[in-house]
């Protein structure tokens, strides 16, 4: 590792990104998308070093240095690389919009874990949806999560028995057709989160494990878990399912940063339970940065600029959102931003999904910290 300060970076946190790998190619937000995504990122502030910068959803004019920084986006979708080429930063090599949608999407777990709630299952049809809420009392509160949602978003609470319109209007053909996670209401005591990043090889960092608070399935606030505040056998099962997922996102070409949440409930029967996975964040999270405090230089040198591969699609979108018809020095809008994409710099042995170093000084690093005061309990 040499003494030279780590590449600043220019950071997009297009916290819409479900919304992104839901409507595919072409997508384009709403004002009130916008105006939420604007609110949330107060928050995500956090994932910033003291010398990076934030992109907002303004108009892109490449500013004065940020040639020399390398991109970051929450979620690599194509829209959110375009946006950091046009603005003039290193765009990182991502795995491709195909990719990140099969592993954002809610049933992945499921693919890959099978169930871990008695009796939830995931569902591609209507029938198959009312005869799951049929065999449930109509006093019983379930939840239905469709392929993407984030921050409550994409989740319904309902009732066994008969089909409400409600209820039937959130399982549209569309949402069907990807897949429907269908789960029994659990009363949830302490909610926790791992995160990990993974490189291109499979190999793989993982960080602390964090308590979060999360209010109707948004986010509140985050903490380092305390410790014993994990029983060893939720500790391990944790970290388990964490490697589990991450060998089966390097099988479909998934690298970068990655998000586990796993809570401590309540069953049916009043019996304490543990679910090793309630869902998984193939992306950064609200929690990352301080669940890999440790491993901060992990995500603070430069990037290999991106493939050939990313750069038809990268291209495409970016050329839109340049002001004018030409880029600097005369150049197309094309030209202008192939230049930008180069690789700069010798290639780093080891590398991260975004293509950043991975010094052993950090790799040893990793510690989990403590604090004194309490864990608040969620009910959903």
């Amino acid at each position: 590792m040499t003494g030279a300060p780590p590449a600043r970076a220019l950071w997009y946190l297009n916290l819409d990104a479900e919304d992104e790998l839901r409507h595919g190619a072409g997508y384009t937000p709403s004002r009130a998308t916008l105006a939420a995504v604007a609110t949330a990122r107060e928050a995500a502030r956090a994932l910033l070093g003291p010398e990076d910068r934030l992109l907002g959803d303004a108009p892109v004019m490449p500013c004065e240095g940020d040639e020399l920084r390398r991109g970051v986006a929450w979620c690599p979708t194509p829209s959110a690389l375009a946006r950091l080429a046009a603005a003039g930063a290193q765009v990182p090599v991502a795995p491709g919009l195909d990719t990140l949608r099969e592993v954002n999407a809610s049933r992945f777990t499921y693919d890959v874990l099978g169930a871990r709630l008695s009796d939830a299952q995931v569902v591609s049809s209507l029938d198959a949806a009312e005869t799951w809420l049929a065999a449930r009392p109509p006093s019983e509160p379930v939840w239905l999560k469709r392929a993407f949602g984030a921050a409550g978003r994409g989740k319904l609470r309902a009732h066994g028995g008969a089909l409400a319109p409600h209820t039937r209007a959130f399982l549209s053909p569309a949402e069907l057709s990807l897949g429907v996670v269908l789960e029994p209401h659990v009363g949830i005591t302490l909610e926790v989160s791992q995160h990990a990043l993974l490189a291109p090889s499979g190999s793989l960092v993982i960080g602390a494990p964090c308590v979060q608070q999360v209010d109707r399935g948004r986010f509140v606030s985050v903490r380092p878990a305390l410790e014993r505040e994990l029983d060893r056998s939720e500790a391990e099962s944790l970290g388990d399912t964490l490697r589990r997922l991450a060998e089966a996102l390097h099988r479909v070409g998934y690298f970068g940063p990655l998000g586990v949440d796993a809570y401590r409930y309540v069953d049916a029967k009043g019996l304490t339970r543990w679910n090793p996975c309630g869902e998984l964040n193939a992306r950064y999270t609200m929690g990352y940065a301080l669940g890999m405090r440790g491993a901060r230089e992990l995500v603070a040198r430069r990037p290999r600029a991106a493939t050939s591969s990313h750069h038809h699609v990268v291209l495409r979108h970016a050329a839109r959102l340049l002001p004018g018809p030409q880029g600097p020095g005369g150049l197309s809008r094309a030209g202008a931003l192939r230049a930008r994409c180069q690789h700069r710099g010798r290639r780093p042995a080891h590398r991260h999904g975004g293509g950043a170093v991975l010094p052993a000084r950090a790799l040893r690093s990793l510690r989990p910290a403590h604090r004194s005061h309490q864990p608040r309990a969620r009910h959903p």
